[in-house]
């Protein structure tokens, strides 16, 4: 191979690997969208208190959005059970969950209905206990801040108000 042949060789390979890396930067920046614009993965907290008894949800989720109006999440969670006046035991336990959300409406603000269940484990038992949430959520089409609140039943007891917080890339 001529000295000018591996020369325009290099040339083609940075110019194909540099739009690769610009449109790998453009992917970070923006979101992971598909042809439609739409953001389809998500990451974020989620926090529950429980009034069922003294204490709390807490999970990590994935999302991924099957469409304009659908999407999946799945993650890890923990539901903690803390000593109260009446109830002096303490309880510990740990899973994943699979829940599906409908967003209802158009536009960054939505409604949301979510439903899904969880399986619980401590040293001792499992369980499995169902999730559901009536929320407004605010997420851009394109992918940024995601914010969530509403009344939320997470991992079978549920809280006056749960919130999430995360990003939509």
């Amino acid at each position: 191979m001529s000295r000018s042949s591996v020369i325009v060789a290099i040339l083609m390979l940075a110019s194909v690997t540099s739009g690769g890396a610009a449109h790998a930067e453009r992917s970070v920046l923006t979101g992971h969208q598909g042809q439609d614009g739409l953001a389809r993965h998500a990451i974020y907290a989620e926090f529950t208190p429980t009034y069922a008894f003294f204490g709390y949800t807490a999970s990590l989720d994935y999302e991924y959005r099957v469409g304009e109006h659908f999407a999946l999440s799945t993650g890890m969670t923990v539901l903690e059970k803390l000593p109260f006046i009446f109830d002096n035991t303490h309880a510990t336990y740990y899973g994943g969950r699979v829940i599906g959300h409908v967003l209802v409406g158009t536009g960054d603000h939505r409604l949301e209905l979510a439903a899904g269940f969880t399986v619980l484990m401590d040293d001792d038992d499992g369980m499995v206990a169902p999730n559901a949430a009536v929320a407004w959520r605010y997420q851009p089409r394109e992918g940024g801040f995601v914010f969530r609140l509403g009344a939320m039943l997470s991992n079978g007891v549920g809280g006056p108000l749960g919130l999430a917080m995360g990003g939509a890339f």
